[in-house]
């Protein structure tokens, strides 16, 4: 089954589904690069150099810079499923794959020409896919690695085309996890060295220097140039900014040094930190515009100001929030002190979450991909989205905060929320925490979220007997926050809802937040009545579940 050079055999192609086929699936397609392929034994972890046909039987583009989607092998192991974040998706047979990995001039790898593929998985950082090869049941011969643009290059000649990916189709690849896998992941719970620590706070330190102040406690945004970080740290942050684009979509730093650092420290530190993933956006609250949790800052601080299930005049509350987006590309939320109880903060995938409903209520899942209104502090007061979409890049995208379409209830001139949508947002809740996971944000503890993918809420939490005395800010439940356009965001749909709200819908751009809401001037919050109650709009029964509940994990730190 050794592929054949270009010169015995011409490539043949045939249409099948609106896509291209090959009939010659052996036929070699050759790369002067051999250092994109690998194949490793399985008993001795060797890497093997691979040869490749000197002809190319098929023309490719010239390469390109994409990443993986997603990369699964079909049941019976003979195809390859690749999707791509240009939009495409192709399937690949195994027979091709077969041939690359050895070569019409190399017998480096004869047994894995007669295997089939037992499993795909994506590598860090999603440029490429690792294939395992098995004979028999559960006889590993060998494991492969392909590269993202070198099967992207060939795809259009060797593989079939799968089409544009379809909103009403189950989501694919590492965005979809579950809280039992969130432990696995080794960005999750990871810890700096001490070397990378003492790089933090040296670069604080130098960072001091230029820092303006925006507001007692905030600094502005800041540089990259003016936090330089090391290479090591700068590597790493890199990195987790490929996981947050390509892979789960979260990561948590376990062991920032908040307890080494004042308070002015940490917040420069945290944004000089963020600065070296993306643009710092100015943060939103469209309902409570509150000043000290960020309204209209670079750096938000997320406290009690009272206690209540129901925030009143602005100011912030012990209460439980649903699960939700906020209204940019990540969030970051870092841990200064913990509440004397309570306080979990809860974790999941938006695409787990959708492709559940699509399984069991198909009708709640279609009306997400309806528009729905919900407050800001822009034009209108009110935007009009789905809550759930594509990109361009085939990647998905979600925006939702359940008390924000509530108060969008009270606006005269908003459409209002019709039974099913509201049973689509209970559904998000209720299976949310299903799938989901729950930890308590304990001191040091840092994390980056992408809201495209996942959703984020939290418990009520008991204050502390000065906070009940009226002191509120100098003890009790502290987290900083910032909010993150990426460098290496994903683009958004270009349509006139999506530019609305986060203004520069192309990938990299700073986009979202409150300087978007009121470029076109501020309007006032809405009229709410005294005596509403945060989320009467919902189910009692998933509101109940919501407050006093837990997720169907539970992380212990």
């Amino acid at each position: 089954t050794r592929p054949s050079r270009a010169s015995d055999r011409p490539l043949s192609m045939h249409k099948r589904g609106g896509g291209v086929f090959p009939k010659a699936l052996s036929a070699a397609i050759g790369s002067p690069h051999s250092s994109i392929l690998s194949s490793v034994a399985a008993k001795s972890i060797a890497p093997i150099t691979l040869c490749f046909p000197e002809n190319c039987v098929a023309k490719v583009n010239a390469p390109l810079a994409v990443k993986l989607r997603y990369a699964v092998n079909t049941a019976d192991g003979n195809m390859l499923d690749v999707g791509f974040t240009d939009g495409t998706a192709y399937r690949f047979h195994s027979t091709w794959l077969r041939g690359i990995i050895a070569g019409p001039a190399s017998s480096a790898s004869p047994t894995v020409t007669d295997a089939r593929m037992a499993n795909a998985t994506l590598g860090d950082g999603q440029g490429e896919v690792a294939v395992t090869w098995c004979k028999g049941v559960g006889e590993t011969v060998s494991r492969s690695l392909f590269d993202a643009n070198m099967l992207r290059a060939h795809a259009e000649h060797t593989a079939y085309d799968l089409g544009p990916p379809s909103i009403h189709q189950p989501i694919r690849g590492p965005a979809v996890w579950t809280g039992a896998t969130l432990s696995s992941s080794k960005w999750w719970n990871h810890h700096l060295s001490e070397a990378e620590i003492e790089d933090l706070i040296c670069t604080t330190e130098v960072a001091k220097n230029k820092i303006q102040w925006r507001a007692e406690g905030v600094p502005e945004p800041i540089d990259v140039a003016d936090f330089p970080l090391s290479s090591s740290m700068s590597a790493k942050l890199a990195a987790i900014a490929d996981e947050l684009e390509y892979g789960k979509g979260l990561t948590m730093i376990r062991n920032m040094p908040v307890d080494r650092m004042s308070e002015e420290d940490l917040a420069i530190m945290y944004v000089g930190l963020s600065a070296h993933l993306g643009h710092v956006v100015m943060q939103s609250s469209s309902g409570l515009r509150s000043v000290s949790r960020g309204y209209g800052m670079p750096l938000g601080r997320i406290q009690a100001e009272m206690t209540g299930e129901t925030p009143k005049g602005g100011r912030q509350t012990n209460n439980h929030f649903r699960l939700h987006t906020d209204r940019c590309d990540v969030i970051s939320l870092m841990s200064l002190r913990t509440a004397p109880s309570g306080g979990a903060s809860r974790v999941c995938s938006a695409p787990a979450v959708y492709n559940t409903l699509l399984e069991r209520a198909p009708e709640l899942a279609e009306a997400l991909t309806q528009p729905i209104d919900r407050i800001w502090e822009g034009e209108h007061g009110f935007f009009r989205l789905p809550v759930v979409g594509l990109t361009p890049s085939g990647q998905y995208t979600t925006q939702i905060s359940p008390s924000y379409v509530e108060n969008a209830q009270f606006l005269e001139h908003t459409s209002k929320a019709t039974s099913t949508q509201i049973a689509a947002l209970d559904a998000i809740e209720e299976i949310g925490m299903e799938l989901g996971a729950e930890f308590v944000m304990k001191p040091g503890m840092l994390y980056f979220l992408n809201n495209h993918q996942v959703y984020h809420g939290r418990g009520n939490w008991a204050v502390t007997k000065e906070e009940e005395a009226g002191l509120w800010g100098a003890s009790g439940r502290l987290l900083y926050r910032t909010w993150i356009s990426p460098y290496n965001s994903r683009p958004l749909p270009d349509t006139p809802e999506y530019r609305t709200i986060w203004g520069n819908v192309s990938g990299g751009a700073a986009r979202g937040g409150w300087d978007q809401a009121v470029k076109n001037g501020e309007v006032p919050k809405p009229k709410i009545p005294d005596n509403h109650v945060y989320y009467s709009l919902y189910s009692d029964r998933v509101q109940k579940l919501s407050m006093n509940g837990h997720c169907g994990v539970v992380l212990d730190y």
